[in-house]
């Protein structure tokens, strides 16, 4: 992203943290996880499909994130939305 705008990576990052109070790579895990939400409460992929699309390959990770971000397991939060 930094070479995409002309920044310097070091810089970049310094800066969404100073702006957002989180790392690149917390913005990122948290916006893979409202698109999985999204497609766990609106869809009827399977969820390893989802985890996959939304960029996670390991999917005991995918689903350890899942749980800590919405305290709730990813098949509990389809039966709960659907």
């Amino acid at each position: 992203m930094a070479r995409h705008f002309g920044y310097n990576s070091n810089y970049l990052g310094n800066l969404l943290k100073s702006k957002t109070g989180k790392t690149f790579s917390q913005l990122k895990l948290e916006h893979q996880l409202n698109e999985a939400s999204i497609l766990i409460a609106h869809t009827e992929m399977p969820i390893y499909e989802i985890a996959y699309e939304v960029g996670f390959s390991n999917l005991g990770f995918f689903y350890k994130k899942f749980k800590e971000n919405f305290n709730i397991n990813p098949q509990e939060y389809r039966d709960k939305y659907i």
